[in-house]
């Protein structure tokens, strides 16, 4: 591996972990604003984060076409958190290190996730009982204005005397 690969792929895993840290940034936004006016905002900017995400993806997966299979091999076992030999070479050691900054910003979106999920379902079920008893109510205020209820539907035999 050279140490342009390395430097190059470095980089491109610090710019995946900043990226992430956007992604976190905009989740933590679920959690804390006003979900009915914002959170299709909110869906759109990760939706475009997530894009840059895959874009460094396949700059790292290009980088490690031009090593060693068995480097390339390591390199994204480290990205997946899989386990990898100690015996490293340098180059690899100093990888490892993005790869593991990287996956802590992961356990950290991971819990936010869930947060934000849980959040989102609370509020969607609110609006779905809101939405149940506004058609109840409906319901029930249709059935003053059906023939025979004692109100009638023009007003025209109200009082005949008028």
């Amino acid at each position: 591996m050279t140490d342009e690969i390395k430097t190059r792929i470095i980089a491109d895993m610090s710019d995946m972990a900043q990226l992430t840290e956007m992604y976190s940034s905009a989740t933590s936004e679920i959690l804390n604003t006003d979900i009915d006016e914002t959170l299709e905002d909110i869906i759109t900017k990760r939706a475009r984060i997530i894009d840059a995400i895959g874009k460094v993806r396949r700059d790292i997966d290009e980088a490690c076409s031009r090593c060693t299979a068995q480097e390339s091999d390591l390199v994204h076992r480290m990205i997946r958190g899989a386990n990898v030999p100690l015996g490293m070479s340098a180059e690899l050691r100093a990888i490892h290190k993005a790869a593991v900054r990287l996956h802590s910003v992961y356990i950290t979106i991971a819990d936010k996730e869930k947060a934000a999920a849980a959040r989102v379902d609370a509020r969607v079920k609110e609006l779905r009982t809101e939405l149940q008893n506004v058609n109840s109510d409906r319901k029930k205020t249709s059935g003053y204005s059906a023939a025979g209820s004692g109100f009638g539907g023009s007003g025209g035999a109200f009082d005949g005397r008028l």
